[in-house]
């Protein structure tokens, strides 16, 4: 009779399975990154979205505050929109954050011994490349851009403002919108650099770029990065944008698509 050797088990196998080879592997890993390019898409739109939303949100909420700042206080009272200034201006704007092409917002209030508004808290910055531009002019139907449009700095620079009464108006004692330049928002003077736990001890606006406009009573909310990559800034306003007209006697901010 012959006897046949007994298998040999070595410690710790039991129940051990092969490993992938490495073309299966190199398979998997060509079909997670087809389907990752593939819903990149779906994923940025639905982002987009959700920054637009955001964004809207957000202005609208600034509207309502700034329009019962203006009654609470009995003096003109708004939202300032702007882009932040990316421009060197010392070396310690070696230390900000890089916001070109970042759009803030921020609720101003109007000084009546300064003749000028300042700017209350600390501006918010909006959600992504979203970014509001201004719509000029008695009459506006949403359909047409024109000034400012090709100018991103420009359009994207504008205020709305409340009377003590709440109602939005288009010019203050019939003048424009002044900005106290002393404030940290859009002042040059700095704080100790070593110091960046203070708030507004950076520069965040251009004050000669923020003055000197009619405030608005219509806005519209685009894509920037979408903006500078058209053809025609125009265009792509007149194609993609939301407008936004605002109701004057309430302050609520309105949506047309």
């Amino acid at each position: 009779m012959r006897i046949l050797p007994a298998t040999i088990r070595r410690p710790g196998r039991h129940g051990a399975h092969p490993a992938f080879t490495l073309m299966e592997m190199l398979v998997v890993v060509a079909l997670v990154t087809l389907m990752a390019t593939l819903a990149l898409p779906s994923i940025l739109a639905l982002y987009n979205a959700g920054a637009d939303k955001q964004a809207y949100n957000l202005i609208a909420a600034q509207l309502t505050a700034a329009r019962a700042r203006a009654i609470e206080e009995s003096t003109f009272a708004g939202l300032h929109i702007q882009l932040a200034d990316a421009r060197e201006s010392g070396t310690t704007d070696l230390l900000r954050p890089d916001f070109e092409n970042i759009c803030f917002s921020g609720i101003i209030l109007y000084d009546r011994r300064k003749r000028c508004f300042g700017v209350e808290g600390q501006p918010r910055r909006l959600p992504g490349s979203i970014a509001f531009g201004k719509i000029c002019g008695d009459t506006v139907d949403g359909s047409d851009y024109s000034g400012d449009a090709g100018d991103l700095a420009k359009f994207t620079t504008f205020s709305v403002v409340f009377t003590p009464l709440g109602s939005a108006v288009r010019n203050i004692h019939g003048g424009k919108v002044f900005f106290d330049s002393r404030h940290p928002a859009f002042s040059d003077d700095r704080v100790d650099p070593n110091d960046l736990l203070i708030t507004g001890s950076q520069r965040l606006w251009h004050v000669e770029d923020a003055n000197d406009h009619f405030p608005v009573t219509a806005m519209t909310l685009f894509d920037v990065g979408d903006y500078l990559g058209a053809s025609s800034a125009t265009g792509y306003l007149n194609d993609s944008a939301q407008f936004l007209p605002l109701n004057i006697h309430t302050g609520q901010l309105l949506s047309r698509e």
